[in-house]
């Protein structure tokens, strides 16, 4: 028996008990113990199950603006203001719930982007922990339109179905994301989950994930149909143009990058239902 064997003897393959737990550790804050073990495998369920953790992630969002709606309501203060208040507290707790880490790296791809460099060094500016002009003015605008379009779907009653909704769509193309492409050389996310999936599990993750996610928000929000399928094909759009970019730009993906194309795709679907909804 050759050592290769006995490590792989050693070393038993994952379940899908790691792959969720991967999940649970990568996409929210939730405190769960860490994986027996990390391989390709677990790698594939975290990527799978993106779109589960989306929904607590929205519910988390939604709540937060929830709260601050009803509070005022009970006190009688509810004034113009207490929908944009709802939309502040919304994104507050999605940050919250995820450590902040996806709109981490949001500004870490906008910093390394606007470097110019390509391949390794732009990876380099991607992995340096402080954030740049770029980074940050990308940070806060991305929190301002989510903010004031949850606000607006606040007001309009529609806020926490709205952030359910998003959060699971924008979740929803993470697994065709990983499908192909190539890994930072490190020890990051990206090579964990890059190649990960199967072409017709990641397809119909993300298929499935996303008709959910307008299905909540005709049947649910009483949202329009266009609006709803607009919002969608904006996440997507968003999400598969961040892949593009990273692929086109530093020859990888990482865990930055799912991070930006999370937050970028939210940010568009929510525009979207603020505007036409």
């Amino acid at each position: 028996m050759t050592a290769e064997h006995l490590t792989s003897a050693a070393q038993p393959a994952s379940t899908r008990l790691d792959g969720a737990l991967l999940g649970a550790g990568t996409f929210t804050a939730i405190r769960v113990p860490p994986p027996r073990r990390v391989d390709a495998a677990a790698g594939e369920v975290a990527m799978l199950t993106a779109p589960i953790w989306g929904l607590i992630v929205g519910l988390c969002a939604g709540a937060a603006g929830c709260a601050v709606t009803l509070v005022a309501g009970w006190t009688g203060n509810a004034s113009p203001l207490t929908a944009l208040l709802a939309g502040v507290a919304a994104v507050a707790g999605g940050a919250w719930i995820t450590r902040g880490l996806h709109l981490d790296g949001l500004a870490d791809v906008a910093d390394a982007l606007a470097s110019a460099r390509r391949g390794a060094a732009g990876l380099e500016v991607m992995r340096d922990p402080r954030i740049g002009a770029l980074g940050a003015v990308s940070l806060g605008l991305a929190i301002l339109a989510q903010a004031v379009a949850l606000g607006a779907l606040f007001a309009s009653g529609r806020g926490l179905v709205a952030a359910v909704a998003v959060a699971v769509m924008a979740r929803a193309p993470l697994a065709l994301l990983v499908r192909r492409g190539t890994p930072a050389d490190d020890s990051g996310l990206g090579r964990t989950v890059v190649g990960s999936t199967r072409p017709l599990s990641a397809t119909l993750s993300g298929a499935l994930a996303t008709m959910v996610a307008v299905a909540l928000l005709v049947n649910v929000g009483g949202i329009g149909l266009s609006a709803a399928a607009a919002a969608a094909a904006a996440a997507w759009l968003c999400a598969l143009g961040v892949r593009r970019a990273a692929l086109r730009r530093f020859d990888a993906l990482t865990g930055d990058a799912l991070g930006a194309a999370i937050e970028f795709g939210c940010t568009a679907a929510l525009l979207v239902l603020a505007v036409a909804g």
